[in-house]
């Protein structure tokens, strides 16, 4: 069997990957939260999420906005989906 060494990536933090996206993509608008979630090595999901404005259920919200990210070696984004 052959051994593929697979190249480290250097992982940012999430608000060094939130201040690159939202440089690129523009900031959110009032979100009621916002997701980081790392999907495998060096792709990240990010969810921003809007009040649905329910006076019965205020922390009730939906994703306005969805972004996959795939970060370099650099810590630059290179693709946004």
């Amino acid at each position: 069997m052959t051994q593929v060494e697979i190249p480290k990536i250097k992982v940012q933090p999430e608000s060094s990957l939130l201040a690159n996206l939202f440089a690129k993509v523009g900031e959110p608008v009032d979100p009621l939260k916002i997701s980081v979630i790392n999907v495998y090595a060096n792709k990240w999901r990010v969810n921003v999420w809007k009040s649905s404005n329910n006076n019965f259920l205020p922390s009730a919200g939906f994703i306005e906005a969805s972004y996959f990210v795939e970060v370099g070696p650099e810590d630059e984004i290179r693709s946004v989906r």
